[in-house]
């Protein structure tokens, strides 16, 4: 259930990462309301990965908090974060290759019914647990076709559908994706992101991407970050006319597109 919480979802205040010298993060105020459908991009080593590490507690902030829904979670454990809604998928795609496809999402299903880990060995599902894996096979590109498929068999393409059955079996309230369409053609890529937008009307998502040529159809909100720090944070039309975001992005892509 939502929180009945009325502030803004999730707010960073002056969160930064420090590895020895190497600020990777540098005092980063981001705050994003219920129902925002946000993209981040940035060159490489901008730090927008660490900033997901940082929200997520995949990694402790050297100084500054994470707040969601009001409350101060910079040091709570990672699991207890997903507990509240705050959900992940990652640059590689993190399945369990040696399950099926229902097995993968069923596990998290049952995490969230009975409190159990993620690396629980049972495989033996109830009805309840299976009644809500196969509607969300259902609901993610009619992955129900091949639940008894291994998910180490799937193309590429499906297993980022997969993963994105996996979080959505954790119930969340804030989904950061990170890279989704990484991997994929500029076919897959147009219709995964029709799906993902479908699912704002549910949560709240935060996209890390570089394919910006591609998904610049579905961007509401778009950041630029830069060097740690969020350079620009606006509509695409307006970041697109910035001089400092072509400067910082748009000519790295230009250098990186180059044989």
């Amino acid at each position: 259930m939502p929180s009945p919480f009325p502030g803004p979802l999730l707010q960073t205040k002056n969160v930064t990462k420090r590895f020895g010298e190497l600020v990777a993060v540098d005092k980063v105020n981001l705050t994003v309301g219920r129902g925002e459908f946000v993209t981040i991009i940035g060159p490489n080593g901008a730090g927008k990965t660490t900033l997901f590490d940082l929200i997520t507690r995949r990694q402790n902030p050297s100084a500054g908090e994470v707040c969601f829904q009001g409350i101060d979670v910079t040091k709570l454990p990672p699991q207890e974060l997903v507990r509240l809604g705050v959900v992940r998928s990652f640059q590689l795609v993190s399945i369990f290759p040696e399950l099926t496809v229902f097995q993968n999402v069923a596990l998290g299903v049952q995490k969230q019914l009975v409190k159990k880990g993620w690396y629980t060995s049972r495989v033996d599902f109830n009805a309840e647990v299976t009644k809500r894996a196969e509607e969300i096979l259902h609901e993610v590109l009619d992955l129900i076709k091949h639940k008894k498929r291994l998910a180490g068999a799937l193309p590429h393409g499906y297993k980022k559908y997969l993963e994105i059955g996996i979080a959505l079996s954790a119930e969340p309230q804030l989904l950061l994706l990170d890279e989704p369409l990484s991997g994929v053609s500029t076919t897959e890529a147009v219709e995964l992101m029709k799906f993902i937008k479908s699912l704002r009307k549910n949560f709240t998502i935060i996209v890390i991407e570089h394919k910006i040529e591609l998904i610049r159809a579905f961007v509401e909100r778009l950041i630029v970050m830069n060097q740690g720090e969020i350079l620009a944070d606006g509509t695409y039309s307006e970041l697109m006319a910035n001089k400092a975001v072509i400067e910082a992005y748009l000519g790295v892509r230009e250098e990186e597109s180059e044989p």
